[in-house]
């Protein structure tokens, strides 16, 4: 409900605003070397091979939010291939300039139909149920992400936020969150989440598998999640949560 605007303010962070079409932008492919809670990166320098694995891994979560279902085999591999053209120059330079967007993902997924069979139709569902995203009404995740994602106090409203948008909006920045306690680790910072009415992420499955994983291993990335709700007692019928 907005309620840490001011706050954000009064410090001099930054509060980005999470609607449909609006003013922030997020890109869900935004990554950096250290991205992962399963990533050695975390640690030492390795090649990208095990990063980019990382991210495709949420990518895989972004389709199952976005199509309603866990992608079948070969959309698996359709989407495995796209993320790794769509990363083969951030592989190479490592530079955030080239980090893809979801223009760029959508145009090697589109690549990737032309180039190969489809005789169920499946790819070619994927290319449909994104291309809702990159209409102009839907701006949210297009283009790179232009709020800064480095202040030291960060703030996500989501107030304004369709339910339509809602679920795969949260599984975007919970991995922002995941990126920040990468590059954070890899600087020796912790990094301190505060999840309000947490209650409502125990509602999609994507988002209760990730909370859960992030309670489990955050301690070992510096990292101290805090969660607050009022409705103790619906959280606990979920077994994620309890």
């Amino acid at each position: 409900q907005a309620e840490y605007g001011s706050i954000c303010k009064a410090v001099g962070g930054q509060e980005i605003i999470i609607r449909g079409a609006g003013e922030h932008h997020i890109n869900p492919f935004d990554i950096s070397e250290a991205y992962g809670l399963d990533n050695p990166n975390f640690i030492r320098k390795e090649d990208s091979r095990t990063t980019i694995s990382e991210k495709t891994e949420f990518i895989y979560s972004m389709f199952s939010q976005i199509i309603g279902d866990a992608p079948d085999p070969s959309q698996k591999t359709a989407i495995a291939t796209a993320a790794q053209n769509a990363y083969a120059s951030w592989s190479r330079s490592r530079s955030d300039e080239d980090i893809p967007t979801l223009e760029d993902f959508y145009q090697a997924l589109v690549d990737y139909y032309n180039e190969t069979e489809d005789p169920s139709g499946t790819i070619l569902n994927l290319i449909k149920a994104l291309e809702f995203y990159l209409v102009d009404y839907t701006t949210l995740f297009r283009g790179h992400t232009n709020v800064d994602m480095s202040s030291s106090f960060i703030s996500f409203n989501i107030a304004d936020l369709g339910e339509s948008n809602r679920p795969l909006a949260m599984l975007v920045i919970l991995d922002c969150i995941l990126n920040r306690i990468g590059r954070n680790r890899r600087l020796n910072r912790p990094t301190f989440v505060y999840i309000d009415e947490i209650h409502l992420l125990f509602k999609q499955q994507l988002t209760a598998q990730w909370i859960h994983k992030l309670w489990k291993t955050a301690r070992k990335y510096k990292c101290a999640p805090c969660g607050i709700t009022q409705d103790c007692e619906d959280i606990l019928t979920s077994e994620v949560c309890r």
